[in-house]
């Protein structure tokens, strides 16, 4: 990591704090325009923008669950930088609830 941290692991800097809280926020704009494909773009756009100007303020880490956005949406520097990552898409969710919901799973207790 090249930045200064703090003990929770965000950026002291407080533009890097600024627009990695602004990821967040948009990833959560980009949820609540499912269905609304011409929102969405907009959002993946300013979302690209923003994690690489956060790249040329040197920032280098990996970001909290809700600050990402489906892989397939996410800039290609993010997913090379951090490639162990994922959130899976609906229907690898829906799959993975047919598999859990299968009698004998210890999701149903």
């Amino acid at each position: 990591m090249s930045h200064l941290v703090d003990q929770l692991g965000y950026p002291i800097d407080p533009e890097m704090r600024r627009l990695q809280g602004h990821l967040s926020d948009l990833a959560a704009y980009f949820r609540g325009a499912i269905g609304i494909s011409e929102r969405q773009e907009q959002f993946i756009r300013e979302y690209h923008s923003t994690l690489e100007t956060l790249y040329q303020l040197g920032w280098d880490s990996d970001l909290d669950l809700d600050a990402l956005l489906p892989k397939r949406f996410m800039p290609e520097e993010y997913n090379r930088r951090n490639p162990n990552w994922a959130i899976p898409d609906a229907s690898e969710w829906i799959e993975a609830s047919k598999f859990y919901g299968k009698k004998g799973n210890n999701s149903q207790k």
